[in-house]
């Protein structure tokens, strides 16, 4: 509408809605895409100041069987 308005055409919202259905158009809809945490070069990550260990061990079975 706004680009209608820019030309000079005065038209509702009604309007456009109603030629868009009959012409089968829709609009494009935008889609939220997942921000994530970005880090900075040369970031370091904080000190482990309560000593924990933060590795896993490997899983005990066997795939495929």
């Amino acid at each position: 509408m706004l680009w209608l308005a820019a030309q000079g055409m005065r038209c509702s919202k009604e309007r456009v809605a109603r030629l868009m259905r009959e012409m089968e158009l829709v609009a494009k809809r935008r889609r939220n895409r997942p921000v994530g945490t970005l880090r900075r070069k040369g970031a370091q990550g904080a000190p482990n100041l309560l000593n924990r260990e933060f590795t896993a061990e490997p899983a005990k079975c066997e795939m495929g069987q």
